[in-house]
């Protein structure tokens, strides 16, 4: 059902559609259309909380090595004045570390014996860790690339990763942390389970995960794999600038129940009585809703006998 067909429905209830058996023209129940795209609105995100709006969002998540190997650079090292702290690599193309405090950081490439400035950070941030990453353009890609930690300072270093791979844009470099965030949808509403897919003979429930707040899903650095988070979504907004044609979100059933909401809502001030009796109705309706969630994953067995 769409936006249109559910204000027609709203006027039926209302007794406000037609007149021995002539349509009542839009422009003389202006007042009641004018708002019900309000009252759809509001109809639909609580019936949504009951009969959930089903969702699924997918990440491909596979750790690419750094040239330092896994499992190493996670580990926090505090610099002091005076002990530079240097990794050196041929064919570095981008790198990502952390630090907490004032600092001064030098990417440099080895030309003919010679260390070069490639990037030069200044960090300014104090009391929090803050993250950097980006591209490393050396003019010889096999030359020695250096990342120096420097300053007058101390300061702490962690999560630092340099690669031997390009990217295509700075905000494309990965994330080097013992976990990955993942941020969810803008409509995510409600976890409801996460699929791992690891190889193409295994997808199942994943049990061990993270999350963290209401809409961050935390993993494993190494935890490699194809993830389904399945979820509750909220259905779009409805605004005034919404069109008759919009298509409602929620299951059909549950859309049958919106109209009510909308003659309830848009006769109140003219028949409050009748206004209840529409309101009653649609959350008798709403409570009678099929809410039951029976979606997973079934594991089928087949026997053969010979």
């Amino acid at each position: 059902m769409n936006l249109g067909e559910a204000k027609k429905k709203a006027l039926s209830l209302m007794a406000e559609y037609s007149v021995d058996g002539v349509q009542i023209p839009d422009g003389e129940n202006a007042d009641y259309l004018n708002r019900m795209n309000r009252f759809a609105d509001i109809s639909q995100k609580e019936i949504a909380q009951v009969k959930k709006i089903h969702a699924v969002y997918h990440i491909a998540h596979n750790t690419i090595k750094p040239l330092q190997g896994l499992l190493q650079g996670f580990d926090l090292k505090q610099y002091t004045p005076g002990s530079d702290l240097i990794d050196v690599y041929p064919g570095v193309k981008a790198y990502y570390f952390e630090v907490d405090n004032l600092a001064d950081i030098y990417i440099e490439e080895n030309i003919g014996g010679t260390w070069t400035p490639l990037v030069t950070i200044n960090n300014t941030v104090k009391g929090i860790f803050t993250a950097y990453k980006g591209l490393v353009n050396a003019s010889n890609p096999s030359n020695q690339v250096r990342l120096r930690f420097s300053g007058d300072y101390v300061y702490n270093i962690r999560n630092k990763a340099l690669y031997g791979y390009t990217f295509p844009t700075a905000e494309d470099v990965p994330i080097y942390r013992p976990y990955v965030k993942y941020e969810m949808p803008s409509d995510f509403m409600e976890l409801q389970k996460v699929v791992q897919e690891s190889d193409p003979r295994v997808y199942k429930e994943m049990i061990a995960y993270f999350w963290e707040g209401k809409r961050t899903f935390v993993l494993n650095y190494y935890e490699t794999g194809s993830f389904e988070i399945h979820y509750y979504r909220y259905p779009s907004d409805i605004t005034l600038a919404t069109p008759d044609t919009y298509e409602f979100e929620v299951d059909i059933e549950a859309q049958e129940l919106i109209p009510f909401f909308m003659a309830s809502k848009a006769i109140f001030d003219e028949n409050q009585t009748f206004s209840i009796q529409l309101l009653n109705e649609y959350q008798t309706k709403l409570s009678r809703l099929y809410t039951q969630d029976d979606f997973g994953i079934t594991t089928i067995t087949q026997n053969y006998s010979m």
